[in-house]
């Protein structure tokens, strides 16, 4: 019987049947789950048995690695512009367009 292993977060792991690449995201020991991102950007868990019953291999992070965060939309990355003049801090020129 194999011993168990506890995943590391942040490392990225071979399914050596599945031809499939994971990265450990997170792992709770008190729900005995294992939350990781395939290669492809989409997130699982994993029973921790389920884990440890896996053909595993460790392995260095793939060329074309994604992060969980590449699917936040653009809308929520643009912030306007802030300056600060002699009058305090200013937003972008006004516009007619909220009028």
């Amino acid at each position: 019987m194999m011993a168990p292993r506890l995943p590391r977060i942040g490392e990225w792991y071979e399914h050596l049947h599945e031809n499939d690449l994971l990265r450990v995201l997170d792992t709770n020991l008190d729900r005995e789950t294992v939350t990781v991102q395939r290669l492809d950007g989409n997130l699982e868990e994993i029973d921790l048995d389920e884990w440890n019953g896996m053909p595993l291999e460790s392995i260095d992070p793939p060329d074309d690695e994604v992060d969980a965060e590449d699917d936040v939309q653009i809308d929520e990355l643009e912030e306007p512009e802030l300056s600060l003049d002699e009058e305090g801090l200013s937003g972008p020129e006004e516009s007619d367009e909220y009028d």
